[in-house]
């Protein structure tokens, strides 16, 4: 429970967007900022979280891959920076599936930002990058947008910078329901109760429990990774010897993501399942057979494995707005995992968003339509009561 003075911001979720937004805030000058966690700080259950992360534009809608382009070029490293550490670093990136027409206009069209993505030849794949034996009949493409992120080096930094900087973070904090009133917002949790005069709202799954009309509507998937050591010499498998590689399937859609080397120890490869459920084997078989048909790279053991949930909200693709009926919450949700790739560059339109109503990023303000929080079917006031204000 917080201090009789109420909080300038409280943020709901210790993801990296949470993260960043308190960063962005505090960087602003709020000088009363609270982090609430349901679990412990750091934890590797949501979408955010993770010791790495590869980062490809293949996936990502027009709207979105503009904060993502902003993110490489500004955020990344702005944070990277204020942090001492490294976090992030720009890769070479190859986009690969059966050479169909679906890929090829996936790779010409549908990546939409001019010199990101480009079909090259099969011989021109290969010799860019001799560890990989492709198979032939495989489509090949350079990828200008790949990065790689070291996610928990970023949410283990950013925490000391936080603390060292005069924000409260409180672990194992679920919030139970938010009320609004005319003297400011409070949080029901199992640690009492919190006073805001401002809430931003990055809670993931937990969206469903503040936003108790969402429920029906925000639904999660498992991404299942595996890091895997290969029969290549050691420096084959680092940053700028191997790349990302995002592997397509026969509809142009995307379903495997491989990183080289950075911030775990293995070639990371991850499976995008569309479906709600897994394999028993978290579909490890079917890595290993894909990377080594499609990439022709022997694996000769398996290092580890990493199971992550990510959000979606129906058949939006994200949201990140002001609340319909008050404008001092803010939330982000359903990005279906695509939220850590652009944490610092969101997190400054979350906190430019809970104080103005408006971000000063363009590639933002100018989509808030595709952001926004839908008039029907998600978080409206659930119910009104004298004593406790607006239950949402």
């Amino acid at each position: 429970m917080n201090a009789a003075e109420p909080d300038e911001v409280i943020i709901v979720g210790a993801s990296l967007v949470g993260l960043c937004a308190a960063w962005q805030l505090r960087k602003l000058g709020v000088e009363r900022i609270t982090v609430l966690e349901k679990r412990r700080f750091g934890h590797r259950k949501g979408a955010g979280h993770g010791r790495s992360r590869a980062v490809s534009c293949a996936g990502f809608d027009e709207p979105l891959l503009g904060l993502l382009l902003l993110a490489r070029e500004q955020g990344w490293p702005e944070l990277q920076a204020a942090l001492g550490k490294q976090v992030f670093t720009a890769a070479s990136g190859l986009v690969v599936g059966p050479l169909t027409d679906a890929f090829t206009k996936r790779a010409t069209a549908f990546f939409g930002m001019p010199d990101l993505v480009k079909p090259i030849p099969l011989a021109k794949a290969r010799s860019d990058w001799p560890s990989l034996t492709l198979e032939a009949g495989t489509g090949t493409a350079t990828d200008a947008s790949a990065m790689l992120i070291a996610a928990e080096v970023a949410t283990d930094a950013l925490m000391v910078w936080l603390q060292n900087n005069g924000v409260q973070l409180v672990p194992n904090t679920e919030v139970t329901s938010l009320h609004s009133t005319a003297d400011g917002l409070w949080l029901e949790t199992n640690r009492g109760r919190f006073m805001s005069e401002r809430v931003i709202c990055t809670a993931g799954f937990g969206t469903k429990t503040l936003f108790e009309r969402s429920e029906s509507r925000v639904k999660s998937r498992k991404v299942v990774s595996a890091f895997f050591e290969v029969d290549a010499p050691e420096a084959m498998w680092r940053v700028g010897k191997f790349p990302v590689v995002r592997g397509l399937g026969e509809d142009g859609q995307p379903e495997w993501t491989v990183a080289p080397e950075f911030a775990d120890r293995g070639i990371k490869v991850t499976r995008h399942s569309r479906e709600g459920g897994l394999e028993d084997d978290y579909g490890l078989g079917a890595m290993r057979a894909w990377f080594q048909d499609m990439l022709g790279v022997r694996i000769t053991q398996q290092l580890g494995r990493e199971v992550r949930r990510v959000v979606h909200i129906g058949d939006r693709p994200l949201i990140a707005d002001t609340h319909h009926d008050d404008p001092r919450i803010v939330f982000a949700a359903g990005f279906n995992g695509q939220e850590v790739a652009v944490a610092p560059t969101l997190g400054k339109a979350l906190a430019e968003l809970v104080l103005d109503g408006r971000s000063g990023i363009a590639a933002f303000q100018r989509n808030r339509k595709y952001f926004a929080l839908p008039r029907r079917g998600l978080p409206t006031r659930r119910k009104r009561t004298s004593a406790q204000g607006v239950k949402f």
